[in-house]
């Protein structure tokens, strides 16, 4: 019997994890591989009402509305507190920046 129900629940895990690859791919082709914030190519699809808030069953987490497409420089950006806070420090230093926001930065 707890197979049964470990099966179930993976599978409702797994159909989950298909509809949100699916949404985050119908943004992306809706909106094309372009920064919504900088025009930079971009390649992440950040969820502006986070999916730890809202949760992976919730109707926002797939919903297009709630989605930006951003380039890395970008999401970084809409993360400060991240393991990755001080990578944008780094790249703005180097001059690798491609985002207007990371421009910005020391000025």
């Amino acid at each position: 019997m707890s197979r049964r129900r470990r099966r179930r629940s993976t599978s409702k895990v797994a159909a989950a994890q298909r509809r949100y690859r699916r949404a985050i791919f119908t943004v992306l082709e809706q909106r094309g591989e372009e920064c919504e914030c900088c025009h930079a190519p971009a390649r992440h699809v950040h969820h502006i009402i986070t999916v730890a808030t809202s949760g992976i069953d919730s109707e926002l987490a797939f919903e297009p509305a709630n989605m930006m497409v951003l380039c890395d420089d970008c999401h970084v950006l809409m993360h400060p507190g991240s393991k990755n806070r001080n990578m944008w420090w780094r790249m703005a230093e180097s001059g690798k920046s491609r985002g207007h926001a990371l421009n910005r930065v020391g000025r």
